[in-house]
């Protein structure tokens, strides 16, 4: 089975921004094809980033994520290389660290100029859809 890994962005798209909603959901509606990682770091950033949400709604969407995505635990080995790359975004490194423990076969971001170095394809969801 194809294992997709979802940047950061992209859950918080589905998660707290309605112009990409409907995109995502459709990648999440065919998942029976392929499995969907996310980092620990994904979910710790996202909480972060909903802070600002009701507690309810922080509670449903983390519960969301749980009930949705494989989530990847960071460990040491994977911030020692992510370190070691000295890459200008270390959160974008460490992310690809994620993916690359998994060997995920492909990477969906909006942003693919944050993963210079991945030897890992990368791609938008609707590019992923349309393929």
């Amino acid at each position: 089975m194809k294992k997709i890994f979802l940047d950061t962005n992209i859950v918080l798209d589905f998660l707290i921004r309605e112009e990409y909603k409907s995109e995502i959901r459709e990648l999440i509606s065919h998942s029976e094809d392929y499995d969907l990682y996310i980092s620990y770091l994904t979910v710790a950033n996202a909480a972060y980033i909903m802070r600002k949400c009701s507690k309810a709604v922080l509670r449903s969407n983390l519960q969301l994520m749980l009930e949705l995505f494989e989530i990847i635990p960071n460990d040491k080995h994977q911030i020692e290389k992510a370190i070691k790359a000295d890459c200008p975004d270390f959160e974008d490194m460490l992310q690809y660290q994620s993916a690359k423990s998994m060997k995920c076969d492909v990477i969906l971001t909006r942003n693919a100029k944050d993963f210079p170095f991945s030897d890992i394809p990368l791609m938008s969801v609707s590019e992923f859809i349309n393929a």
